[in-house]
Parts: structure tokens; sequence; C-alpha cells
């Protein structure tokens, strides 16, 4: 996967789920998705588990 091509596929993810980003919280910050979503950071293996969490995705 590209720089920033995970992020993007959580924004889809996301947006599809109808889920803001606001309403991650407590679990992801709103900054942190919104850096990830734009490709300036890569999420370590505990946010992508806090990610699927939230997302209700596998």
């Amino acid at each position: 996967m590209g720089r920033g091509a995970y992020g993007k596929a959580v924004r889809r993810v996301r947006q599809f789920r109808g889920v803001a980003q606001d309403s991650m919280a407590p679990a992801i910050s709103r900054s942190y998705i919104s850096e990830l979503e734009r490709g300036r950071k890569q999420p370590t293996v505990v946010k992508v588990e806090d990610l699927c969490r939230v997302l209700r995705t596998p």
C-alpha cells in the first residue's frame, strides 16, 4: 500500500458507515484520524485495532 493509501481506505469505510471523525473519540482523536486520512500519519498496530473496532470492520 502506498503512502496515504491506508488513510484513504479508512476515510472511505468511515464515510460509508456514516461515522463522523468526532464520534470516534475517545478511541482515536479527531486530529489523529484527520492526519491519518490525509496521509500524514502511519498507524501503529494498536491504532489499526482501534480503528477496526470503532468502524466495526474486521
